[in-house]
């Protein structure tokens, strides 16, 4: 492994740069979603994102996208959707990962949730080859052949059971809220199509105290799976999923924050992000001789 020192200034630099500057990214879509990147004193989010939108044609759905500037490994966010009632259906909310462009075309995942009539539930699914010209349009305007769906949500008449998350429940505030995790695997062993690409988990955020998950991508093993333990929902993502294969290397690529405003609705809420995974390996020690931070890769 190839070793190279810095000035301790400049690698100082380089972290600040990395921690600050998350955004703007791209916006994409009808649906504003505008974002603050100061750590917020009340909520202690580290970068919070917030919609307010109505969909005026009552046909059409409305989507928004707002992605990082950089590429990233994982994050984990308080996602509350606002001025929800038990019969209320505004629309969806959640993430966007796995962002990436090829030939002009977008391939990316999406996770969210919604209400419908007193049901909270979610899904996971994976699009290719999506025009930006056509983020309106069902299925981001592609076929079915091009989506994967990972957790499919189902019909109101027909829900799929694994979409549904109890535990979740509109607060006296009409606010519906969860805490998404994404975070990408890293690769193990022989690596085949089958092999891991992301895990997904979904919490109630009254199950873990929000300060839990600050930092969450460099707390320890024994931490982190305490925290996990308190997921309503865990879903595995293969690499075959998301078009990964075997590239040997843990996946990196855009993320960011999504909405989905049904027809004739409006949809109101916020992103309050808590961790996100894109430091690089810095040495967190130096000898007492070595007045440099040593960054490997």
């Amino acid at each position: 492994m190839k070793t190279t020192k810095i000035v301790m200034g400049m690698a100082a630099a380089a972290v600040m740069a990395l921690t600050s500057c998350v955004f703007p990214g791209k916006g994409l879509g009808n649906v504003p979603i505008t974002t603050d990147e100061k750590t917020n004193t009340t909520t202690k989010a580290e970068v919070t994102g917030t919609v307010d939108f109505t969909n005026t044609d009552t046909s059409e759905y409305a989507r928004g996208m707002q992605t990082f500037q950089n590429k990233k490994k994982g994050i984990t966010a308080k996602v509350v959707m606002e001025n929800v009632t038990a019969s209320s259906n505004p629309g969806c909310m959640g993430l966007v990962f796995d962002m990436q462009k090829k030939d002009g075309l977008l391939d990316f995942g999406t996770v969210g949730f919604k209400n419908e009539n007193g049901t909270v539930c979610y899904y996971v699914a994976y699009y290719e080859g999506v025009s930006e010209a056509d983020f309106s349009k069902q299925n981001f305007g592609v076929p079915d052949s091009a989506r994967t769906d990972i957790v499919d949500w189902g019909t109101s008449a027909a829900r799929n059971p694994d979409s549904v998350i109890s535990g979740i429940t509109i607060n006296g505030d009409k606010e519906l809220a969860c805490v998404i995790e994404i975070e990408a695997q890293s690769p193990t062993g022989t690596l085949t199509d089958e092999s891991p690409a992301y895990i997904i988990r979904v919490y109630a955020d009254e199950d873990v105290h929000v300060s839990d998950f600050k930092g969450l991508s460099n707390k320890s093993d024994t931490e982190k799976e305490k925290i996990h333990g308190f997921a309503k929902k865990s879903v595995t993502i293969t690499r075959r999923q998301v078009k990964a294969g075997k590239t040997g290397r843990t996946v990196e690529n855009k993320m960011g924050f999504y909405a989905n405003v049904y027809g004739g609705q409006t949809l109101t809420g916020e992103w309050l992000v808590f961790d996100i995974d894109h430091q690089p390996n810095v040495a967190k020690t130096a000898s007492d001789n070595d007045s440099f931070i040593k960054i490997e890769y």
